[in-house]
């Protein structure tokens, strides 16, 4: 007889998540710089060099005197060398793989004036290459919120739009506190190609969906993250540092890796996500080079049970415990998992995951290459107990991580838990029923996707559509697998 499941709740920090009203803040970590990567910059991308630039002296003769091969000076404000560029290379870069380049755009001031944030434009390096756009707060004292306020294809159309148009826009924009990443191609309908194209990012003090037009004075350090196109692949990869914190599920690394429950995991997650779509094509996304570690010691301790998860500053466990994993694997170019015993806030349960929605790997302390998934001790003893007869580590947790993924991967909920938005998708059908949705008010059709609210199966494996698969092949967390 199979151990029963409990229904399943999942969450990433969205504009509504579950046991939390529409006003619910989506966090992101303060940028902690002491982790010094080295930058691996291309120099030869293509900035708009008539924007925001300060010369030295202010005036058209300073410009002469402008070294082409000066060293940038950090936080001075200038541009040093004439590229365009503001305080580049002054931030870290994410650890790279060998297939990734990391355009660092530098500094953009944000003045304190109505109207719509400065913009920048680059040339994207080729076609349907998975990019990110990235901007963290680097402001000092209060940190802000931050969301992509506008994208503009090379063809002129206006992918993300001012206002409250990062919620409904074609390619949708994350907001979030102290820095922000922005998938380029979250919906099929938004072209990924080569050509000039234009962004901007806001800052505010507000919540997003209370902002006025006036964007908060301060600083953001902007880049993007790029990797060659591989739809033609059949088979690509994401790489996980999977972290154990304060002794969860009471194995050490080395015994969680090679036992039943993560053996099962494993085989529901790429049961998902190396399926086939609702139209019958393979997916092909597996789990690459998975390594665990224990975060052990005061540390694990502390985070083994999260409390203050929404936080808007450095309280906020989930970044401490990130900051605290990413310091035993500085160097990393893998997504971070850790695995906790509670995601709350204020004592209350928050999820049974949350994720950086469109994320990106390699910044190991950071938030933005993060995701992170509670496992009811209860459950998971009683799982181990029953052995083979159990079921419950592919059904319950292996599905919260295949979520959590698909969210890392550029996927917002279907519909969220009160109605309030439906994902930007075409193919996903949307619930039509008012107050909570659960999945017997939505139905199975909706309900059995894998990235509804509160995803259900019925028995039967949950499905992921054809416009959900050809978003996530554009996240650049994927790389060919060997």
């Amino acid at each position: 007889m199979k151990t029963p499941v409990p229904l399943i709740v999942i969450a990433s920090l969205l504009p509504c998540t579950w046991l939390i009203a529409c006003g619910a803040v989506p966090i992101d970590p303060l940028p902690d710089t002491s982790v010094q990567t080295a930058p691996d910059v291309v120099a030869d991308v293509a900035i708009d060099i008539n924007q925001d630039i300060t010369l030295p002296d202010g005036g058209a003769d300073a410009k002469k005197d402008i070294d082409p091969n000066a060293k940038e000076i950090c936080n001075n404000g200038v541009d040093d060398n004439g590229d365009g560029r503001i305080d580049e290379n002054c931030w870290p870069a994410p650890n790279l793989r060998a297939d990734e380049t990391w355009y660092d755009f530098g500094t953009i001031a944000i003045g304190g004036a109505p109207g719509m944030a400065p913009t920048r434009t680059f040339d994207a390096p080729g076609k349907d290459q998975g990019m990110v756009l990235v901007a963290r707060d680097i402001t000092a004292g209060q940190k802000g919120y931050v969301w992509a306020e506008q994208l503009v294809t090379p063809g002129g159309l206006h992918e993300i739009g001012s206002g409250d148009q990062w919620a409904t826009s074609p390619n949708r924009a994350y907001p979030s506190i102290a820095g922000a990443t922005a998938l380029i191609g979250e919906s099929p309908d938004v072209t990924v190609s080569a050509g000039q194209w234009t962004f901007g990012f806001v800052r505010a003090l507000q919540v997003p969906w209370q902002y006025t037009g006036t964007p908060a004075k301060g600083f953001l350090q902007v880049g993007l993250l790029t990797r060659p196109d591989n739809t033609a692949q059949k088979q690509v990869a994401i790489d996980l540092d999977v972290f154990l914190v304060g002794g969860t599920t009471g194995m050490t690394p080395d015994v969680f890796a090679k036992s039943l429950q993560w053996q099962q995991m494993r085989g529901k997650i790429e049961a998902l996500w190396n399926g086939k779509d609702k139209v019958q094509v393979p997916i092909g996304i597996v789990l690459g080079n998975v390594q665990f570690f224990a975060l052990d010691g005061d540390a694990g301790t502390k985070f083994k049970y999260l409390d203050n998860v929404l936080a808007g500053d450095d309280t906020n466990e989930l970044v401490q415990v990130y900051q605290a994993t990413g310091a035993l694997r500085p160097t990393s170019t893998a997504a971070t998992l850790v695995l906790v015993s509670a995601l709350n806030d204020n004592n209350l349960s928050v999820a049974a995951g949350l994720s950086q929605l469109g994320g990106i790997n390699g910044l190991a302390n950071s938030r933005m290459s993060g995701m992170a998934v509670a496992i009811d001790e209860k459950t998971w003893n009683d799982a181990v107990a029953a052995g083979a007869a159990s079921t419950a580590a592919a059904d319950v947790w292996g599905v919260i991580i295949a979520h959590e993924i698909g969210h890392f991967m550029g996927l917002w909920h279907t519909d969220e838990h009160d109605g309030s938005l439906h994902d930007p998708l075409g193919d996903t059908p949307e619930c039509q029923a008012t107050g909570t949705l659960t999945p017997a008010a939505c139905g199975d059709v909706i309900a059995r996707n894998l990235m509804f609210w509160a995803p259900d199966s019925g028995g039967k494996l949950l499905s992921i559509s054809a416009d959900q698969h050809a978003v996530v092949r554009r996240s650049p967390v994927l790389h060919t697998s060997p």
